[in-house]
C-alpha cells in the first residue's frame, strides 16, 4: 500500500476525533450587474405638415429639427390645398410637379437652401391660387373705393388682407391693417384678426357683392385713428394679391 493513500483518510479521521468544524467551501463572488445606460436626449422636433416620427431623409430630419422650415412647410402646406381648391382641373400634373420638387430638395445640404426652395415653392402656388378657376369661389380683390380687401378661398375657408384708409387731407392719411382666415359657413365668414382680442370682422358675400361689418373700434382692430373697414365692397377682380404689406 502506497504512503499517499493513507494520508488523506488518517487526516480526516484526526479532524473528527478532534472535534472541530467541517471544511466549508467559499463561494465565488457574484459578478456585478452592469450599469444601466443612460437615457437617449429626446431630440427636439417641430410641427411641419408630416409626422416626424416617421422622417426618414435627411431632408425630413432637417425639417423636423428647424421652427423655421417647419413653418413653411405648414404653409406650403395651405399653398398646396388652395392650389389645387381653386383648379380642381390641374391637381394630377400639379401633384406630379410637387412629387418632382420634393425629390429635388435632396440636393438641399443645409437649412438655408431648403428655405429659399420652399419659399420659392409657396409663391409659385399662391400665384396658381390666385388665377380664376373652376374652385375660386369668393377668391378676388374686393373693394369699396377707399379700402381693398385680398381674398383668398381655400375649400370651407377663407384667408384675407385688408387694407383700410382714412384720408384728411393729401399730406395725413390714417392706414389700417388686417390679416386672419376664417372658416367659410355658407355665404358668412366671422373672423377674429391676428393679434387683436376685441375686434371682429363678418363677410357676407352675395355674388360679386361683399358686406363687411366691423365689430371693435379703431384701437381694438389696430387700425389708425377713425380708421373704420365695415361697409359695401365689389369685387373688381378674381386676382387676390396675397401678399400686400400688413
Amino acid at each position: 500500500m502506497h504512503l499517499r493513500s493513507l494520508i488523506a483518510p488518517l487526516a480526516l479521521s484526526l479532524l473528527a476525533c478532534s472535534g472541530g468544524p467541517a471544511p466549508v467551501a467559499v463561494p465565488a463572488p457574484t459578478p456585478a450587474a452592469p450599469a444601466a445606460p443612460l437615457p437617449a436626449t429626446p431630440v427636439k422636433t417641430y410641427d411641419p405638415s408630416f409626422d416626424c416620427a416617421k422622417a426618414t431623409t435627411p431632408t425630413e430630419k432637417r425639417i423636423c429639427a428647424s421652427e423655421e422650415l417647419s413653418g413653411l412647410d405648414r404653409d406650403l402646406s395651405s399653398a398646396w390645398k388652395a392650389a389645387t381648391a381653386a383648379h380642381p382641373e390641374q391637381k394630377d400634373d400639379l401633384k406630379t410637379q410637387q412629387r418632382q420638387w420634393l425629390k429635388s430638395n435632396a440636393s438641399c445640404v443645409d437649412d438655408l437652401c431648403l428655405s429659399v426652395r420652399y419659399r420659392e415653392r409657396i409663391g409659385f402656388l399662391k400665384g396658381i391660387a390666385s388665377v380664376p378657376g373652376s374652385g375660386s369661389g369668393v377668391s378676388g380683390t374686393w373693394s369699396d373705393g377707399d379700402n381693398d380687401i385680398a381674398i383668398l378661398q381655400t375649400g370651407d375657408k377663407i384667408e384675407y388682407n385688408l387694407q383700410a384708409f382714412r384720408i384728411l387731407t393729401e399730406d395725413n392719411v390714417h392706414m389700417g391693417f388686417a390679416h386672419g382666415i376664417a372658416p367659410l359657413k355658407g355665404s358668412t365668414a366671422i373672423s377674429r384678426p391676428d393679434d387683436t382680442e376685441n375686434c371682429t370682422l363678418t363677410f357676407t358675400f352675395k355674388g360679386d357683392s361683399l358686406e363687411l361689418a366691423q365689430g371693435g373700434g379703431d384701437f381694438e382692430c389696430g387700425f389708425g385713428a377713425g380708421v373704420y373697414a365695415g361697409g359695401t365692397y365689389k369685387r373688381t377682380n378674381r386676382t387676390p394679391d396675397m401678399n400686400s404689406p400688413m
